[in-house]
């Protein structure tokens, strides 16, 4: 499913009519918004006709300027909730599990006049909660870098932008293609700016992780086409594949100890490094199934712990058994703080060890930091862009296996006379010498428990706080 959202500036112009119909036509957008219309009744319902769309909401232009239209197709359920000359605000699959909102926004192009479209957006954030995601034409750039030629833009006008997407709880959606929307020509020095965007709050970014937004091309209007693509090269699939990590939540489990304690039990002959390796590896098996087992997923059981203790408060208020109602705040209180300690560690947050539990802050978090590490694609050595996944992994293994063979250089020996050593034979002693114990205890003490763990998946959480077993091994 795709979206998009262009300022067409005036569909009266054949040109930008014909490149709206291709752009359609092209990307199959199943939702388009469209700014700056400059067009009536008749010419929207026409053009609804031509790209062969179901349904249309328009707010009039105002004189020559403004205008709002959004355009959605057969098969997609689209409410209208609340529209104004700056917006049009539309709850997609109301009334399911599935609902989102989408807001087509069109920021206030006079300066001193910004104020009331932020103090809509302020108004839009106070409606009830759902995924939420705002395309459009901000008429304004959050950051500096956003802008090339022509005046600075004023602190305060960026300010006021960052201030109510903070409000509303958005985060940027980021970009693929040119690096801005608009251009122009103002005192006789040509300007561009990224003025056109799409942002979205937590909910919504974690119902579509994959979400991209490209810039297109055209020629018929200054600002770029935005395309929301909502599963880019069904990445989705890729997305939701999970490698194993070891979760913090399972240390406050007795099972967990005692899982670690069978794996490293199994006798295993062989050198000191291989029998680490096997038993973590064994131990690795043993805990997923122990987890999936055990554990399962703890925000199924959450929601099952809640309907339950839900059914038991209406019968203590009947007469029933208020200890009930107790046990089961208890055990759900237990499952809460396994689910909030559980995205800490996702989210790799290291200024915030310990305070309220705040899980919909981590999970966020933790979900941003997955969409900025996500490779969708990478362009390889002849500088072509490359999305399928076996492609992308042979690219990686291509380039650092020519990376790391050696040249062949020859007088290797001449070059080397010239180089003045910097390490003497005291330091290469130590520097040489075999690791005892206390090095390795030292040195994984010192590491922030929950930074990025190995191939393996274990973090230094790991071996910090289950160390009387690897010990023995090394």
């Amino acid at each position: 499913m795709s979206c998009l959202a262009w300022n067409c500036r005036g569909l009266g112009n054949p040109r930008a009519k014909r490149e709206l119909e291709d752009l359609i036509q092209a990307q199959g957008p199943l939702i388009v918004f469209l700014s700056e219309t400059w067009a009536d009744k008749e010419q929207l319902e026409s053009l609804k006709v031509k790209v062969k769309y179901t349904g249309l909401f328009y707010v009039q232009s105002q004189d020559r300027g403004g205008g709002l239209a959004l355009f959605w197709k057969q098969g997609v359920s689209v409410w209208v909730d609340s529209f104004s000359r700056f917006h049009i605000d539309a709850v997609v699959n109301g009334g399911t599990l599935e609902a989102w909102r989408f807001t087509g926004f069109y920021g206030e192009p006079y300066t001193n006049e910004r104020m009331e479209a932020w103090n809509m957006l302020r108004m839009l954030n106070s409606k009830p909660h759902l995924p939420w995601v705002c395309i459009g034409d901000f008429n304004e750039i959050l950051f500096s870098e956003e802008k090339s030629g022509g005046r600075v833009r004023p602190h305060c006008q960026m300010q006021a932008f960052r201030d109510v997407l903070d409000v509303c709880g958005f985060m940027d959606l980021g970009f693929t293609g040119p690096e801005f929307t608009w251009q122009g020509v103002r005192h006789g020095q040509v300007i561009w700016e990224r003025l056109d965007r799409g942002v979205a709050n937590y909910d919504w970014m974690a119902k579509f992780p994959t979400a991209t937004i490209r810039h297109l091309h055209c020629i018929s209007s200054d600002h770029r086409p935005l395309l929301l693509m909502l599963n880019p090269n069904s990445e989705l699939a890729r997305w939701k594949r999970k490698s194993f990590r070891f979760e913090e939540m399972w240390l406050a489990d007795q099972g967990c100890g005692d899982i670690v304690r069978r794996a490293w039990d199994i006798g295993i002959d062989g050198h000191k490094i291989y029998k680490v390796v096997t038993k973590i590896k064994k131990c690795k098996k043993m805990l997923k199934s122990w987890s999936k087992d055990h554990f399962g997923n703890v925000k199924n059981q959450i929601k099952a712990k809640k309907d339950l203790l839900w059914r038991a408060e209406e019968e203590s208020a009947k007469g029933g058994d208020y200890g009930m109602v107790v046990q089961l705040r208890r055990e759900l209180n237990g499952l809460l703080d396994k689910e909030h300690r559980m995205w800490v560690q996702r989210s790799r947050t290291q200024w915030l060890a310990n305070g309220d539990r705040n899980t919909h802050y981590f999970h966020g978090v933790a979900t941003n930091r997955k969409r900025k590490n996500f490779i969708k694609g990478i362009m390889d050595m002849h500088g072509t862009w490359v999305t399928d996944e076996e492609t992308i992994g042979a690219t990686f293994v291509d380039f650092y296996s020519k990376l790391f063979t050696t040249s062949c250089p020859s007088e290797l020996e001449r070059v080397l006379e010239g180089v003045q050593p910097v390490v003497n034979d005291t330091m290469n002693a130590d520097l040489t010498k075999p690791y005892v114990l206390e090095e390795v205890d030292v040195a994984i003490k010192q590491m922030a428990p929950l930074k990025a763990p190995g191939p393996d998946g274990m973090p230094p959480l790991f071996f910090q706080h289950l160390a009387k077993y690897w010990k023995g091994c090394v």
